[in-house]
């Protein structure tokens, strides 16, 4: 039996003598491991923008049904979120109210004059389901935390609180908007008027501002004439100011926590617009869950709002089991090469092989010996594989930092290379390398010193 050390000298001297046979050999490897490295990296890279950011795939957001077989539609309630919280399913559930009264908006922005339209692009939310994300720590009900402390205006207003017409000193009222907004904003609506685009640096100094910027929503007003008719309340002018952006936030319109959508639409819209919901945002545990939870959706006279998530998910999917299909045939491919090289390498040294079971090598020596070039030939390709790769998707980011313009959701890289996928494709270059050597390793090792020495 030989020494380990012996048996690593003697695979360091053969990988010497052979390196251009090897080279030739390992180098398709190399390409295949950079390839499944590159399109897996991609897939992660993606699917963290799009089921992450765009299309979260672990929430469902529930919803009355628009229509049904009797024309009746339960409402969504209290009871109806604490039933689905109390599912195992689910981590956290969510009730979401719309504005179900007219209103609208005035300030400005970046120095320009604005007004727009709130009734319809406006949403509560529980501040529980915005922990954590930008401005989360201003996005609170402060009139429900403010309940018996209010000062009155004689006195002066703190920081980023108004004077009511109550005559007290009321915090402004917490908004948050959306990633899909601000990335509109800058494709379409600022080109369009002259404005300046909001990056990710002017993202900053603007929320630094924005909360001692005076920004008005006028309830019970519309831009739109004869739609303030029946209300149940006087018009009244509260200010509001920006926290932060969430993709959490109403896509198209403003968000604020739910509190203040319950009091305006029970003041406006009367005490039942104030304990329906629109829908409810549920956070399943996994995303595996959700086979077993529409089910209990559905018995409850529910449905789930429409979602791209699993199509985008199965369409990402199937797209990278294509490429990796490409990535494995490579590997494949190159296998048989080194097998052929082995085969070759095994016919040149038949007189060496002989020789060593001639002093003593025994049979699995031998096969040791081949296999274990074969397994260095393997981490070589795979180390320059996965190399390759890296360098590749940081010059695909890099171009498209330097040369593609702000589109919606642009990620500053595309790719993700876990720890676990270098591993993953380090272990694919070696075992591919393996199993190509292993036959010309079994003839190897059923040489006959006699026979290999006589010829």
């Amino acid at each position: 039996m030989i020494q380990v050390g012996a048996l690593t000298r003697v695979i360091r001297q053969n990988l010497r003598r052979n390196v251009r046979s090897l080279l030739l050999s390992a180098f398709g490897v190399a390409v295949g491991i950079a390839a499944f490295v590159f399109f897996w990296g991609l897939s992660a890279g993606v699917s963290r923008v799009v089921l992450h950011d765009i299309f979260p795939i672990d929430r469902v957001e529930v919803i009355a049904p628009k229509t049904s077989m009797t024309g009746m539609t339960a409402p969504l309630t209290d009871e109806i979120v604490a039933q689905i919280a109390g599912r195992p399913e689910v981590k956290a559930a969510y009730p979401k109210m719309k504005m179900a009264f007219p209103a609208r908006g005035s300030g400005r922005l970046l120095g320009n004059e604005m007004h727009i339209e709130v009734a319809g692009f406006c949403d509560g939310i529980d501040p529980a389901l915005v922990t954590g994300d930008q401005g989360s720590d201003q996005f609170k009900d402060w009139e429900e935390i403010d309940r018996g402390k209010l000062v009155a205006c004689a006195s002066g207003c703190p920081q980023n609180y108004y004077c009511a017409r109550d005559g007290m000193c009321h915090h402004r009222v917490p908004v948050l908007i959306s990633r899909t907004l601000v990335e509109i904003y800058n494709g379409s609506f600022a080109p369009a008027h002259g404005f300046p685009r909001i990056g990710s640096m002017q993202e900053a100094a603007l929320l630094s501002t924005a909360r001692s910027l005076r920004f008005v929503i006028r309830l019970g007003e519309s831009l739109i004439s004869s739609s303030t008719a029946n209300l149940k309340a006087a018009p009244e002018a509260i200010e509001a100011m920006l926290v932060g952006v969430s993709n959490k936030a109403m896509p198209i319109g403003m968000t604020v926590p739910i509190g203040y959508l319950k009091r305006w639409n029970a003041a406006y819209a009367g005490p039942e617009t104030a304990r329906t919901y629109s829908s409810i945002v549920v956070d399943l545990r996994d995303r595996g869950d959700l086979s077993t939870f529409m089910p209990f959706v559905k018995s409850l006279g529910l449905d789930q709002e429409e979602s791209q998530a699993e199509r985008i998910a199965l369409a990402i999917a199937i797209v990278t089991a294509l490429l990796l299909l490409i990535a494995f045939t490579i590997m494949f491919i190159s296998a048989v090469n080194i097998s052929h090289t082995f085969f070759m390498m095994v016919s040149e040294r038949r007189r060496e092989i002989g020789l060593m079971r001639a002093v003593g090598a025994a049979r699995v020596d031998v096969w040791k010996l081949v296999l274990g070039e074969a397994a260095a030939i393997g981490v070589g390709a795979g180390i320059v594989g996965i190399a390759a790769a890296v360098l590749l998707a940081k010059l695909c980011d890099f171009t498209s930092n330097r040369f593609l313009g702000a589109f919606p959701f642009k990620p500053k890289t595309y790719f993700t290379f876990s720890p676990e996928l270098l591993l993953l494709a380090l272990g694919f270059a070696v075992l591919f390398c393996v199993v190509g050597a292993s036959l010309p390793a079994r003839r190897a090792a059923s040489i006959h010193p006699a026979q290999a020495l006589s010829g």
